[in-house]
């Protein structure tokens, strides 16, 4: 089983048709189709103002703490928010650009 929560629903679409994944879970996550990227189910929204370029391609969380929390993780207390935060590494821009591979047909359900 895998789970997903916000962006993580593309990563676990990616991977919804390996013969060792027998359930996905979606938690308030992005979920694609084939050929979809994450600014294509974003559509004509921009990026998060808690997610700002840092050059070259590369996006990061904002500095801005109360943004951040209130904008990723409210429902995590403030010192809580401060661990998570600690954790994030910067990420590829191109995240957002890049089509799903995700299996045609979309993601087999549970019958």
């Amino acid at each position: 089983m895998l789970v997903g929560h916000s962006y993580g629903g593309m990563v676990i679409t990616e991977v919804a048709d390996h013969p060792k994944v027998r359930h996905g879970v979606y938690l308030a996550a992005f979920l694609s189709e084939r050929g979809q990227s994450l600014l294509d189910l974003l559509g004509d929204a921009q990026l998060p103002t808690s997610i700002v370029p840092r050059g070259e391609g590369i996006l990061g969380i904002t500095d801005d703490f109360d943004l951040a929390w209130n904008s990723l993780c409210a429902d995590l207390n403030r010192a809580r928010a401060r661990e998570i935060f600690t954790h994030f590494v910067l990420q590829s821009a191109s995240a957002y650009s890049v089509p799903s591979t995700a299996p045609t047909g979309g993601i087999p359900s549970p019958t």
